[in-house]
């Protein structure tokens, strides 16, 4: 049964059991937010790391405060039957969702390919964070959320600065590699492909710079909608902060994002020509100007700019962008080689493809060798939704939020051709809470 969400609290009725003391002293939201926090937290530096469980099964720290959320979950339902209708909001993401849980559930008596079970597992364990803290807590409080991830993030730029500079200093030998601690954390690592060695391209406290880029992005998108809805200096600050790893990891996909994000926010200010845009498009180009030419100038002193950006003056060039070996590679060898082993399975993998196939490289033929075509519909559907809801809403119903969910698809569905980024916790979040704030914000 749901409830308003504008409800901070279920209240116990006639026929429910009295409310147990130790819960009626607990302020749920805030107990939530602050697990959401220290979920948050741990992914951002532990996430590579865990325990190998045998299978592709593993847990991780992370998974200790997802656990914890869903117990406490468990407790409050059993105690008042019934959670927000807040969760309804979560409608778009859904069918991904339970696609992602049941397609591999459906692999063991399809296949007899038992690890399903634990990636579905591990799929309801990305998602529930957000889902469940939404079924419990007071919406019109999440302000206290959204100001705890800013400080998180802004710690965790500063982090990734310092450390991601401790490993270049490393590849430059200017500091001995035993200052790097995450080495040691190599036997822990559940991840395969950690990066350790070569630092040309630090990866910071991540599994590898890919993943660096797609904070340093999610970081940037966050302050910069915050900018754009409140014009305060320090989201700008941090917004270039997080574009700074972007340009730093060289990441293809990022800075095509990236690119995208500056398109849309110099047309939607030139589309509504007003002083006050004119005045934020000076200082975000000012900011912007300053804060690259500060990171092209560091660089020049430890490396030949030239040859750090080459992997990405490709994108401009056409014949080069054809006879670049890591484009060629996924065109002539990864993706054949993947549908040619794909066909051993009439009805899809049903579990997560680059487990059955091979190395894919592409989120679209992932979904495509796990489930056909069904499997891109659900993509198909999910993202015109999501780009429904944050573009052609009324312009007087849209907020920071409805900006901060659109740039975040400027990364996740172009990227999806040669990454899998639904697949990545940081984003799933993120989704999650964005749309949870754009709705509750147009309230």
């Amino acid at each position: 049964m749901l409830r308003s969400a504008q409800t901070t609290q279920p209240q116990p009725t006639s026929t429910m059991s009295p409310r147990p003391l130790w819960l009626s002293k607990v302020d749920t939201t805030s107990l939530f937010f602050n697990l959401l926090a220290l979920y948050l937290i741990t992914f951002l530096y532990t996430y590579p790391y865990g325990i190998k469980l045998g299978g592709t099964a593993s847990f991780r720290p992370v998974d200790i405060f997802t656990l914890l959320m869903i117990g406490l979950g468990g407790l409050l339902l059993l105690q008042y039957g019934r959670i927000n209708a807040t969760v309804l909001i979560f409608w778009p993401l859904l069918p991904l969702f339970l696609f992602e849980v049941t397609a591999p559930l459906l692999s063991v008596p399809v296949y007899g390919e038992v690890d399903g079970i634990s990636n579905a597992i591990r799929m309801v364990l990305l998602h529930a964070p957000v889902l469940i803290a939404a079924s419990f807590c007071a919406s019109q409080r999440l302000d206290e959320l959204t100001q705890r991830i800013a400080r998180i993030f802004q710690i965790a730029l500063i982090a990734n600065l310092i450390y991601a500079s401790m490993q270049l200093s490393v590849r430059f030998e200017v500091l001995p590699r035993s200052v790097l601690f995450t080495e040691q954390l190599q036997p822990f690592a559940v991840d395969t492909h950690l990066q350790i060695g070569a630092y040309d391209r630090p990866p910071g406290f991540f599994h590898k710079v890919t993943e660096l880029s797609q904070f340093g992005f999610t970081a940037f998108a966050f302050f910069l909608a915050r900018y754009q809805e409140r014009e305060r200096g320090s989201n700008l600050f941090w917004a270039m902060f997080g574009a700074m790893f972007v340009i730093v990891s060289t990441g293809r996909a990022a800075y095509v994002a990236l690119f995208l994000v500056v398109l849309w926010v110099l047309g939607s200010y030139l589309l509504s020509f007003k002083l006050r845009n004119l005045r934020r498009l000076i200082q975000i180009t000012l900011v912007g100007v300053c804060f690259i030419g500060l990171v092209i100038w560091l660089l020049s002193l430890v490396t030949d700019v030239n040859m750090f950006f080459e992997r990405v003056f490709v994108l401009t060039n056409r014949d080069e962008l054809e006879s670049d070996s890591s484009l060629s590679a996924r065109m002539e060898i990864h993706w054949p080689r993947a549908l040619r082993r794909a066909e051993a399975y009439p009805f899809g993998t049903l579990r997560p493809a680059g487990e059955l196939v091979g190395l894919v490289d592409s989120g679209f033929l992932s979904y495509y060798i796990q489930a056909r075509w069904f499997g891109v519909l659900i993509l198909l559907f999910t993202f015109s939704v999501l780009f429904y809801k944050t573009i052609l809403i009324k312009p007087r119903y849209r907020t920071w939020a409805h900006r901060f969910v659109l740039y975040l698809l400027f990364y996740i569905v172009p990227s999806m051709i040669v990454l899998n980024p639904t697949h990545v916790p940081l984003f799933i979040f993120m989704l999650y809470y964005g749309i949870w704030v754009m709705n509750m914000e147009t309230i």
